[in-house]
């Protein structure tokens, strides 16, 4: 029997949930490489975790799957367990699937295996620190295609705040040492460049860019039937929440739009403009 698997028989679910969420919230604010250890030990969590050499940890997919123990595990528990950009629809096998935030891939990995050989998976990351593991992560899947720029309203450039291997990188207008330049373009022109002939889900968590990006998806919104699954509780630059808005601007383009828990999940199956 393992430390873990003894864990887990004498202490109380709750009270090892409790821990793992509390070395979650110290590890996003430490690099001491206790955190990562007690989360495994202690969260009721899949045994497809493991610890690599350094401040990394992965999944185990029949190859290590890298994520940022610090941000990571979080991540890991959304996509995952709690499955929040499934609550309402799954992505079926066939289907064209966009990540935007695609961090270093869970939730690209994820689709990849639901959509199959015959669907495929645009994982969009513009962060450079990110995009090497999501890379590393998505090699050995043939119908995942990653997209190293920024969606926004428009196209452009942009800076964005770096944060090793983070998914909490931000689009910015400081140009200190602390950002890196990108290139932002409209989900609109990233479709036609890459000629992606229809999409039928699309995931957004852009750090409170949610609603430039569907600004700049304009013609991508209007003419497929499609799902959406958006992390929409940002605040933005403003300092206004987003929610309103992101709601807001879909319903004006004819989605169904419901809100669980801060993520907005919308549809246009339904609606007969799409087509």
């Amino acid at each position: 029997m393992t430390l873990r698997d003894l864990i887990q028989k004498v202490v109380p679910i709750r009270f090892r949930q409790s821990v793992g969420l509390w070395t979650i919230q110290q590890a996003s604010r430490s690099k001491w490489l206790l955190y990562p250890y007690l989360f495994l030990l202690c969260g009721d969590y899949p045994r497809n975790f493991i610890l690599l050499t350094g401040d990394r940890c992965g999944v185990d997919y029949g190859w290590q799957f890298v994520i940022a123990p610090r941000d990571g595990a979080l991540t890991f528990m959304e996509v995952f367990q709690e499955e929040v950009y499934e609550r309402v629809y799954r992505p079926q096998e066939g289907d064209t699937v966009i990540d935007v935030g695609a961090y270093v891939g869970m939730f690209s990995v994820k689709a990849s295996y639901e959509v199959r050989g015959t669907g495929r998976v645009f994982a969009v990351e513009p962060s450079l620190d990110n995009e090497q593991y999501l890379r590393r992560n998505t090699k050995r899947l043939r119908n995942i295609t990653c997209v190293p720029v920024a969606l926004g309203a428009c196209t452009g450039y942009g800076r964005l705040t770096a944060a090793d291997a983070s998914p909490c990188h931000q689009l910015t207008q400081r140009k200190d040492k602390g950002t890196e330049e990108v290139r932002i373009e409209t989900m609109d022109d990233m479709v036609a460049r890459l000629e992606i002939g229809k999409v039928d889900f699309i995931k957004i968590d852009a750090e409170g860019s949610e609603l430039k990006v569907l600004q700049g998806a304009t013609n991508t919104l209007r003419n497929n039937r499609l799902h959406l699954a958006i992390a929409a509780y940002h605040d933005l630059d403003t300092g206004e929440p987003e929610l309103p808005q992101v709601c807001k601007l879909l319903e004006d383009v004819g989605f169904r739009v419901q809100v669980i828990k801060g993520y907005v999940y919308a549809d246009n199956c339904l609606t007969p403009e799409a087509r």
